[in-house]
């Protein structure tokens, strides 16, 4: 597992660490990232789908984060940002 690189004070945060704090132990995690969150590109979408193909349960993660939308910084659209919605 390599998990998107988060400051330190974050780090514990992301859904991925959560969840694998979640499961028991010596549970396998397979991590890959399709795409950012505002990504333009598909070039991990390869990648990504044969991880997925490969497992026996997918947990998707999509979405924004506080970059794309926040208190004070609204968006115009409920429709996922970047490429996610591909």
């Amino acid at each position: 597992m390599d998990p998107v690189r988060l400051p330190t004070r974050h780090a514990r945060y992301t859904p991925l660490i959560r969840a694998q704090a979640k499961l028991p132990a010596g549970t396998n995690v397979t991590y890959n990232l399709g795409c950012s969150v505002t990504d333009l590109s598909k070039a991990g979408f390869a990648s990504a789908k044969t991880a997925a193909a490969a497992a026996d349960t997918v947990v998707l993660f999509l979405g924004t984060d506080g970059t794309v939308e926040n208190e004070g910084h609204d968006r115009d659209s409920l429709e996922l940002p970047g490429v996610q919605a591909s």
